[in-house]
C-alpha cells in the first residue's frame, strides 16, 4: 500500500510537468487546423487525467481489500435483530428464485431473527404455492398488485411494496429493524451475517453495510467483460469505505429499515434504485459501509445482449440521477470528499464517452492525412510521457497479489468496449428526462446452473403454455379478472373488459422488450469488431506502401 500511495503522489507531481509541457511545445499554434486537432486531443487527455487523479484521491486511504474480516465488537448486552431478508424477482426461472430463498433461510446469528420475503411481481401462481406448501412460517410469499394508471416503478417498487404495505403495515421501523437484499439469483453463504451485523452493532450511524458480488460461472482468468469487477469491488469500494461513502449495488446489502424509511425508503426516481439510495443515505448523516469479503455467489450474463442491456441500464440510471434538480440538493449537503466520490460514478462514464473517439481517430488521422497529435516526439517529453502514463497505470489498475495483473487491466480496458452502449446510455437519460420517452427497469435474464439439461417435463410444458397466454401485465386474462373482481357467481368473466384491463396494466408497466437472437448479436458485435481491424490494418499498409 505504500507503494501505491507514493505512486500517486508522484503522480500528482508529474500531471502538471508534463500538461506544462504539452500546451506549450508539443502543439503546432501557427498551423490553425493541426492546432485545433491537437488541442482537442490534448484537452481529451487532460479530462482523463481529472478521472484519475479522483480515482486516486478516492483510493489513498485503503488502496484495496480482500477477505477482510468483520470488526470486533462486544456488545454489554446480547442485540436483538429482526433481520427481514427480501428476495425480489419477476421472470427469473423459479427453480433460481427459490434456491436463493432456502440460502437466505439458512442465514443464521445468535443475534438475529430471519425472516425471507420472496417478493413477486411476476404473481407466478405455481410459485406461490410452493412456497406454501414448504410450510415454513419463516418464508412469506409476497405478490403485490398493480393497478391500472400507477406507476409501478419496477424492481424499488416492488420492494417499496414489501416494506411499507407488508412489513412495516403496522409498526414503525426500529433501529434494530435490519433489511437485507439479494437478487433473484444470489445465493447467500451461511456466515453472511456474522460478517455484516458487527459493523451495524459497532456505530449506530451506519445504516448501510455493502458486500461484493461473486458469479459461479465466470472464469477470473477469462473474464473479458470484467463480471467480477474486482478493481472495483476491491478497489474502488474499499476507498469509498474510507470516506464511509460506499455505493450501494442493489444486491447483497443489509440496510437498517429506519435509515430507510428517513429517507423516504427506495427511491423510485431512477431505475438505479440502489445508486440513489446511498446518496440520500450520506447526505443525510448517515455512514454507508463496505465489506471486501465474498458472501453470496450469483449468476453473471452470458451472451452480449443480456451484457449490454445489463450496462446500460447502470448508466442510464447514474445520469438519470444526475440530469435530477433535486439530486443537486441532496449532493450540496455533503463534504467535499463525499461529493467527489459520487460524482467520480459519473465520471469513469464521461470519461470514455469522451476520450474513447477522440484516441480512436488518432491511428487514422495520422495515417490518412499524416496529421500527428504532437509537434515532435523529443527526448523531454518521451520521458515526461514513461513517467505520467506509468504513473496512471498503477494508479488505475494496481490490486494485490491475490488478483492477477489480468484482472486489474481488464478493469480499466472494458469500458471501452462498452463504449457505444454508454453514449446510448446516455441519450436515453436525455430523453426520459426532456420527457421524449418513458425510462423502464429491464430485469436481466437468468439461466440457472444447467445442471439439469434434458427436456422440458410436462409440468414445464405446462408452465411456458402459461406463460405464452399471458398478457402484457405479466398475468394471464383469469388471473385479472380474479384479482380485479370480474368474475361473476358462476365462474365467468367478461372477456373484453379483462384486455381492457390488461392494455392498461401493460402501458403503466412500461414498454416490453422484444424477443430476439442474442447468438445473432454476438456473431454481428464479433464480426463488426474483425472488420474494422482489418480496415485499419490494411489501410495502415496501404499507406505504408
Amino acid at each position: 500500500m505504500l507503494f501505491y500511495r507514493a505512486m500517486v503522489v508522484l503522480f500528482f507531481m508529474l500531471v502538471p510537468s508534463y500538461f506544462w509541457y504539452r500546451w506549450l511545445y508539443t502543439i503546432e499554434w501557427d498551423v490553425p487546423y493541426r492546432m485545433y486537432y491537437q488541442t482537442t486531443i490534448c484537452v481529451a487527455e487532460m479530462f482523463g487525467s481529472v478521472c484519475v487523479m479522483m480515482l486516486a484521491v478516492i483510493r489513498f486511504p485503503n488502496p484495496w481489500a480482500y477477505n477482510q474480516q468483520p470488526p470486533e465488537v462486544n456488545p454489554r448486552g446480547k442485540p436483538r435483530y429482526n433481520v427481514h431478508v427480501l428476495v425480489p424477482c419477476y421472470n427469473e426461472p423459479s427453480d433460481i428464485v427459490l434456491a436463493t430463498c432456502e440460502a437466505a433461510l439458512q442465514l443464521r446469528h445468535e443475534w438475529a431473527k430471519v425472516t425471507v420475503y420472496l417478493c413477486d411481481d411476476g404473481r407466478n401462481l405455481e410459485r406461490e404455492k410452493t412456497v406454501m406448501m414448504m410450510g415454513n412460517d419463516r418464508f412469506i410469499y409476497i405478490a403485490r398488485p398493480k393497478y391500472p394508471g400507477i406507476p409501478i416503478h419496477g424492481k424499488a417498487g416492488n420492494l417499496n411494496h414489501t416494506l411499507k404495505f407488508v412489513i412495516f403495515q403496522k409498526k414503525v421501523p426500529k433501529d434494530n429493524d435490519i433489511v437485507i437484499i439479494f437478487d433473484a439469483d444470489m445465493k447467500a453463504h451461511p456466515n453472511f451475517l456474522k460478517h455484516v451485523l458487527p459493523y451495524l452493532e459497532e456505530d449506530s450511524r451506519t445504516a448501510l453495510v455493502q458486500t461484493p458480488q461473486h458469479f459461479f460461472n465466470v472464469d477470473h482468468t477469462g473474464d473479458v467483460f470484467n463480471h467480477q469487477n474486482c478493481t472495483f469491488f476491491f478497489g474502488v469500494q474499499t476507498g469509498l469505505d474510507s470516506w464511509r461513502a460506499t455505493v450501494c449495488c442493489g444486491t447483497n446489502f443489509s440496510v437498517r429499515a429506519s435509515a430507510l424509511a428517513a429517507v423516504g425508503w427506495f427511491p423510485t426516481e431512477s431505475i438505479t434504485e440502489d445508486f440513489l439510495l446511498s446518496l440520500k443515505l450520506t447526505a443525510s448523516g448517515w455512514h454507508c459501509r463496505y465489506h471486501g469479503h465474498v458472501l453470496t455467489t450469483g449468476e453473471a450474463p452470458e451472451d452480449l445482449r443480456q451484457i449490454f442491456k445489463q450496462r446500460s441500464r447502470w448508466c442510464t440510471g447514474c445520469f438519470q440521477v444526475f440530469f435530477q434538480v433535486e439530486t443537486f440538493m441532496w449532493v450540496r449537503q455533503l463534504p467535499a470528499i463525499q461529493m467527489l466520490c459520487y460524482f467520480n460514478s459519473i465520471m469513469g462514464y464521461l470519461s470514455t464517452i469522451i476520450c474513447f473517439p477522440v484516441f480512436l481517430i488518432i491511428p487514422v488521422v495520422s495515417v490518412y492525412t499524416k496529421t500527428h497529435p504532437i509537434k515532435e516526439l523529443t527526448t523531454v517529453l518521451v520521458i515526461l510521457w514513461i513517467g505520467y502514463f506509468g504513473c496512471l497505470v498503477i494508479v488505475v489498475e494496481m490490486m494485490p497479489k491475490n488478483f492477477s495483473r489480468f484482472s486489474g487491466f481488464l478493469g480499466s480496458k472494458v469500458n471501452y468496449i462498452m463504449w457505444w452502449c454508454f453514449i446510448k446510455a446516455m441519450w436515453k437519460a436525455v430523453r426520459g428526462r426532456l420527457g421524449f420517452k418513458k425510462i423502464v427497469f429491464k430485469v436481466t435474464e437468468k439461466k440457472g446452473d444447467a445442471k439439469g439439461g434434458g427436456k422440458p417435463s410436462k409440468s414445464q410444458d405446462k408452465l411456458l403454455e402459461q406463460e405464452q397466454k399471458k398478457g402484457g401485465s405479466g398475468l394471464t386474462d383469469a388471473e385479472v379478472a380474479i384479482m380485479y373482481g370480474l368474475v361473476d357467481e358462476n365462474g365467468e368473466y367478461d372477456e373484453d373488459a379483462v384486455q381492457t384491463l390488461q392494455e392498461q396494466l401493460a402501458e403503466a408497466a412500461g414498454e416490453g422488450e422484444d424477443e430476439r437472437d442474442s447468438t445473432r448479436h454476438d456473431m454481428i458485435f464479433h464480426w463488426g469488431i474483425f472488420v474494422s481491424g482489418f480496415i485499419v490494418a490494411v489501410a495502415g499498409g496501404g499507406s505504408q506502401t
